[in-house]
């Protein structure tokens, strides 16, 4: 008979034990979520609830805690990443802006002496094009 009691009690769960738990979770909770929820709106103040020692225990804190800092942290990575490719981007555009500018110069001058001369020369690399050409045959 004791055996069967034990069995029996042992798949009854204890509802005495679980339900301040729930509730103690619960209000937890309800204590937090204010700075959780902050935290994702300004990242950098992911800390704050962590300064309390009764909420530095809790799951949730620390939960939205740890997230929030993975968020500043790869915000801050992206924000870092950006900026050296914009400025090795505008860096590159402006050499290749300038190289443009100076083969342009020199095409600029290569037809003024051709003009200059009386030759109907074409000019290096884009004489090949005709616009003109085609739109009066």
């Amino acid at each position: 008979m004791d055996q069967e009691n034990l069995a029996t009690q042992e798949n009854v769960p204890n509802t005495a034990v679980e339900a301040p738990t729930i509730q103690k979770e619960a209000t937890d909770v309800s204590e937090h979520k204010l700075f959780a929820i902050l935290g994702y709106i300004l990242p950098f103040l992911f800390f704050i609830p962590m300064l309390n020692e009764a909420s530095k225990n809790n799951a949730y804190v620390r939960t939205h805690a740890d997230q929030q800092l993975t968020l500043l942290v790869l915000s801050l990575a992206w924000f870092v990443v950006s900026k050296f490719l914009f400025v090795m981007m505008y860096a590159l555009m402006y050499t290749f802006g300038a190289i443009f500018n100076i083969a342009m110069l020199v095409l600029v001058v290569i037809g003024i002496i051709n003009a200059a001369k009386g030759e109907t020369k074409k000019l290096p690399i884009v004489g090949q094009i005709s616009l003109i050409g085609h739109l009066f045959k």
